[in-house]
């Protein structure tokens, strides 16, 4: 939509009561922020996949066998993170409504995220409580590894699986503010 066009919809707002909500700049913020996010994603997962190359060269067992769960973590991760995004791309928002609408896409995405987040580490923990314990035993100390691995790794679990609450509680105040924008313009008929 064109600056123009906006602000023929904005002459329309005007005429109805209360407050007008700028959900163009917001959506154009969020999409900035959604792409951002998204080049950051994939970056770790490149960087997480190149750190890869010298482990698969290890001649331990289940160096490899850890090799391959970060890669299917990786995996996962992607494709879930693809997936949760189907359908929420814009190049500008057409509408207030539709600026609305990508508004709360974009909030169902980071719940999805949160949510694909949480099983997906716990897959990965449980695959490495199976295969840590066999390739540290025989080294000199492997109560010592695994004295300082398991608290690692259990605080990783707890900050990962809560992450649908923190997200949540994140969310709720852009969640209100949505849902008051579209009252409103339901109530001005807009």
């Amino acid at each position: 939509m064109t600056d123009s066009e906006w602000n023929a919809w904005q002459s329309t707002w005007r005429a109805a009561a209360g407050p007008l909500p700028d959900l163009r700049a917001r959506a154009k913020r969020e999409t900035r922020l959604h792409r951002f996010a998204n080049i950051a994603f994939f970056l770790l997962i490149v960087v997480a996949l190149a750190t890869l190359v010298p482990i698969f060269s290890a001649s331990e067992r289940e160096v490899h066998e850890i090799g391959w769960v970060i890669v299917a973590f990786c995996a996962a991760m992607s494709i879930g993170y693809v997936w949760i995004q189907r359908g929420i791309a814009v190049d500008e928002a057409e509408s207030p409504r539709e600026a609305l609408a990508f508004l709360e896409r974009r909030l169902r995405v980071e719940r999805f995220t949160a949510h694909l987040i949480r099983w997906v580490y716990a897959a990965l923990c449980a695959a490495f409580l199976l295969i840590f314990p066999r390739l540290v035993a025989q080294h000199e100390k492997p109560w010592l590894e695994k004295a300082i691995s398991y608290p690692a790794m259990a605080l990783m679990l707890v900050v990962t699986f809560t992450a649908p609450w923190w997200v949540a509680r994140r969310n709720r105040p852009r969640q209100q503010e949505s849902d008051r924008w579209r009252r409103w313009m339901d109530e001005q008929q807009l």
